[in-house]
């Protein structure tokens, strides 16, 4: 589960900005994208460090502003339920998607400042195929770690937006490793109960105090 904390963690690098007004993002190139939130918000997590410390929840409503118009969670979650998305009602996908987004806002602030980040270096994109690239980076940490993160992105065909879809830190996919572990959960328990403790979860993390 570390290597989960260290995925969503480094999400804040694609558009947390606090107390000010959201910071506009051109999703035309997908390098570009990635490259100009991880320059700027660094300095933003430091300045509100403090604060996130103290009542790590409030990372939430910034996350659902300026991380989630990013990604694509629908997309996402239909992978990490794989075979099970297709028995499921249109209603139990709809919770599964909402559950699912809550739990990687909720890793996200609770390991939002796990990482010490220096700087970050975003290397060219990679096109797999037609309307899919892959953009890697380096991210320096202050005790001088070294983490290659690649994310993997696809056009959407009606925005022209390019989209987040999978992130991966030293070869490990972030959809692959919470495809095995909600593989298991929904295997054993069914989509029902998963949900179910998922919406537990995030509400005691919502009641929780600083």
């Amino acid at each position: 589960m570390q290597n989960l904390k260290w995925f969503v963690t480094l999400f804040l690098l694609l558009g947390l900005s606090f107390g000010q007004q959201a910071y506009a993002i051109d999703q035309s190139d997908p390098k570009k994208m990635i490259e100009e939130v991880s320059n700027n918000l660094l300095i933003k997590v430091e300045k509100h460090r403090e604060e996130l410390e103290q009542q790590p929840s409030k990372v939430i409503p910034f996350a659902e502003a300026y991380i989630l118009p990013y990604m694509d969670t629908a997309r996402m979650a239909r992978f990490v339920m794989g075979r099970f998305w297709r028995t499921a009602s249109e209603q139990q996908q709809q919770d599964f998607v909402k559950g699912f987004t809550n739990t990687m806002i909720r890793s996200y602030a609770e390991s939002l400042l796990a990482l010490n980040i220096s700087r970050v270096e975003v290397g060219n994109k990679i096109e797999e195929i037609p309307g899919r690239v892959l953009v890697s980076s380096e991210v320096f940490q202050a005790d001088g770690n070294v983490s290659t993160i690649v994310y993997r992105l696809f056009l959407n065909r009606k925005t022209q937006n390019w989209m987040i879809y999978d992130v991966s830190i030293e070869g490990i996919s972030l959809l692959l490793s919470y495809r095995q572990s909600y593989g298991a959960e929904l295997a054993n328990k069914g989509i029902d109960q998963v949900v179910s403790e998922m919406q537990q979860r995030h509400a005691k993390f919502l009641n929780q105090k600083s």
